[in-house]
């Protein structure tokens, strides 16, 4: 009779055992890209390349992602806690829409760390933008650039 309960006990044991591992989800890490890739990715967010879950409006993020980005459906071994941004290139874009936004069968995906430094270079890359524009106007006849003309120091006279 002893043995039957040991058994049993150990039995119980293994099952509760299980059922932790089985609750501990070993999850992959998201790894980290160089500084010239983050800025790759900036500057194409900026030229309007790339689509980013950004790109989709707060009320419905959380109920749309999966649809945009239907790898995300299946991707049982990333830590959602550990997402920063997914994106993926336009020109990868499905052949349909869904509320207006494109659908990807691929995406890319980053941890916040790297995200937070992509958002970062967009930034300063739109400032720099926003300057260089701001000194270029287009010639109303021909539509061509032409520069801003700025003013030039006057001289002053010798003492």
């Amino acid at each position: 009779m002893e043995n039957a309960e040991k058994n049993e006990k150990n039995e119980k044991n293994e099952k509760n055992e299980k059922n932790e591992k089985s609750e501990k989800k070993e999850y992959k890490p998201l790894t980290s890209r160089t500084d010239e890739r983050l800025r790759e990715i900036a500057i194409g967010i900026l030229e309007n390349r790339f689509f980013t879950d950004r790109h989709i409006r707060e009320e419905e993020g959380a109920s749309m992602i999966g649809m945009i980005f239907f790898p995300l459906m299946f991707a049982t071994d990333i830590d959602p806690n550990d997402v920063g941004m997914v994106f993926e290139d336009y020109s990868k874009a499905g052949p349909r829409a869904i509320n207006g936004y494109p659908t990807f069968f691929s995406c890319h995906i980053t941890n916040k760390a790297d995200a937070k430094k992509v958002w970062e270079y967009y930034d300063k890359f739109k400032d720099v933008r926003e300057k260089m524009l701001a000194h270029i106007q287009l010639d109303e006849e021909t539509k061509t650039p032409t520069e801003t003309p700025t003013e030039t120091p006057t001289e002053t006279p010798a003492k």
